[in-house]
């Protein structure tokens, strides 16, 4: 009988998980969506998405891709958001523009997961813990525009373009709001 018990009582605790998850994400669209209902699947579509401030944790980053198929515009400011939220993104059918400013606990380990965003465009990485080391292992087809921060030397920068400029053909990397021509001249 104690079994049973202890069965029943950790299904009740599991229902009561689901329950509590389930109110969360509800509380959340009401919050930060209040004049769209929360979309029942994954096939809605979001123009754009501003959050700042910490507005948004890896939780609510995965409840976005997974209710949305298409994003055209995401910014995410200041928020304690990680790889999980990254890989989540992943999940979403098209991605165009991707702000992540000031998200500092994202890191190098994130770019593989940015590569395998679907129609990404545009990325800002500004503010953020991802290097240009890191930004060198980054593949798209389809990215046209990179926004980056640094701390290296202009030699070491002007280095780096010229290693992104193979491994990105075409996909214009912008480092501390400069251009690739300011340190490079015209000369890629």
């Amino acid at each position: 009988m104690k079994k049973g018990a202890n069965v029943n009582r950790s299904t009740s605790h599991a229902f009561t998980r689901a329950q509590q998850h389930a109110a969360r994400e509800a509380a959340f669209w009401r919050t930060l969506f209040p004049a769209i209902p929360m979309p029942e699947n994954e096939s809605g579509y979001l123009h754009h998405g501003r959050f700042w401030d910490g507005d948004l944790e890896d939780e609510q980053v995965g409840w976005l891709a997974a209710r949305f198929a298409t994003i055209d515009m995401l910014d995410i400011y200041d928020a304690p958001i990680t790889r999980a939220s990254i890989q989540h993104l992943t999940s979403v059918k098209q991605l165009k523009e991707l702000r992540l400013k000031d998200c500092t606990a994202l890191q190098d380990d994130c770019v593989a997961d940015l590569a395998r965003i679907k129609g990404l465009e545009l990325l800002h990485l500004g503010g953020t813990g991802v290097t240009l080391d890191g930004l060198l292992e980054l593949r798209g087809d389809c990215l046209q525009t990179v926004f980056i921060s640094s701390d290296l030397s202009t030699p070491l920068i002007q280095d780096r373009l010229r290693l992104l400029a193979l491994s990105l053909p075409g996909c214009e990397v912008v480092v501390n709001h400069h251009p690739p021509h300011v340190f490079l001249g015209d000369v890629v």
